[in-house]
């Protein structure tokens, strides 16, 4: 998740995830290997979007709240 985590979504998803504070820390999430899925609110990944690899797709979209959130990753995963 970059810049955006809740206690809730440790409940619901019955797992952890990794919080990424720095734009810094989501461009080395993102240049790894492996397949890598990230949870962004939409307005911080169109401030970034053009500083990121080439290949950052975005899978989904969607509400969450009163919060327009996407997920990208560092592959095309289809």
């Amino acid at each position: 998740m970059y810049k955006f985590f809740r206690s809730a979504y440790v409940y619901y998803t019955h797992s952890f995830c990794t919080v990424l504070k720095t734009e810094g820390e989501l461009k080395k999430f993102l240049d790894q290997k492996s397949p890598s899925l990230v949870v962004i609110r939409e307005q911080d990944y169109q401030r970034i979007k053009d500083s990121l690899l080439k290949n950052t797709p975005v899978l989904f979209s969607d509400q969450i709240g009163h919060r327009s959130m996407l997920l990208i990753s560092n592959q095309n995963l289809n």
